[in-house]
């Protein structure tokens, strides 16, 4: 029973909660304006939201792509009915955004994607990865394009991870070259659940492409300022040669911190967090207190002074901006 679906990560958990004699049971492969794409036992169908749906002011209420959902055929139409309880959500904010929206659903692990050219931007790699990493997430590292940067570059980007004292799976590619495309597929199992996470140009359609062995997904040529241009306008959940499931995203450049501030401490920066238990007082921010340890540890270089700043500069700007500041 759900052979079909259990190859797109239906797992013992959802099996009771899928085994409805009312409604049948399905995972949401795609979001677009007009409705939702879902996979079923018995293939793929689109389906619509019930009217009153529309009560919902929270966007995160929504099925997302990922989502687990329980669905009835009603007058030639097919209608979601419930989103089965999520093991995780992904989601974004802007600042000036009320409602945080939903980016993807269930997920074993996130592929933040980086490519080497004039977008590349490491502070704001450091702040995406901080943020997974406080919900949760297992953050894997892709700088793609590398065939257009020297040996040189490649070591300067590992030794600024090392400085961060990140430890987590980083690969170089190129979709060009083929290089690195061997090692990344082994970061993928069958069954499992990963989204591609980058701005629009850093290549992961043509990574996703790659995986298929054949350009399934159109993409598009970088624009001269560096800059990419959106090939993906919809999220979209595909199942890829090896059983991994892969949802690719539209382009993202950065999420909002002040809703998570809460959340990101000292963990999040492995380094400040490893010298912050020696410090002399529990609760010591690391600015001003005598006897902190993670001062200590940057004069004598045992922490790079970009690594403090920057852990300095996240921390003052998502206190700066959280609800409890603005009051």
């Amino acid at each position: 029973m759900f052979n079909s679906l259990k190859e797109y990560g239906l797992d013992e958990n959802l099996l009771k909660e899928c085994s409805s004699e009312e409604f049948s049971c399905a995972r949401v492969v795609r979001v677009h304006h007009s409705g939702y794409e879902l996979q079923t036992e018995g293939g793929r169908v689109t389906a619509l939201l019930p009217g009153r749906w529309k009560r919902e002011k929270e966007l995160i209420a929504f099925p997302a792509v990922g989502d687990w959902i329980l669905y009835e055929e009603k007058s030639k139409t097919t209608l979601i009915q419930h989103i089965l309880q999520r093991k995780n959500l992904l989601k974004r904010k802007k600042r000036h955004w009320a409602y945080s929206k939903p980016i993807a659903a269930n997920i074993d692990g996130v592929v933040l994607v980086q490519a080497f050219g004039q977008d590349l931007n490491f502070r704001r790699m450091q702040r995406i990865f901080t943020l997974l990493i406080a919900q949760g997430f297992k953050v894997s590292f892709v700088f793609n394009k590398v065939d257009l940067v020297t040996e040189e570059d490649r070591n300067r980007i590992s030794q600024q991870l090392r400085s961060l004292g990140v430890e987590t799976d980083t690969f170089f590619t190129s979709t060009k070259t083929g290089e690195g495309m061997d090692e990344l597929q082994k970061l993928f199992f069958p069954r499992k659940t990963y989204t591609l996470l980058g701005s629009s140009g850093v290549g992961k359609t043509s990574i996703v492409n790659a995986l298929f062995g054949k350009e399934v997904f159109a993409t598009q040529e970088t624009m001269k300022t560096g800059k990419g241009k959106h090939t993906t306008t919809v999220r979209r959940l595909v199942r890829v040669p090896g059983g991994a499931l892969l949802i690719d995203t539209p382009g993202t450049r950065d999420f909002s911190i002040e809703e998570y501030v809460n959340e990101v401490g000292d963990e999040a920066f492995p380094l400040i967090h490893q010298y912050a238990q020696y410090c002399k007082f529990r609760d010591c921010t690391h600015q001003h207190e005598p006897g902190c340890a993670v001062r200590e540890a940057v004069e004598q270089g045992e922490i790079e002074k970009t690594v403090y700043e920057d852990y300095l500069h996240f921390i003052q700007h998502a206190i700066k901006n959280s609800p409890k500041q603005k009051r």
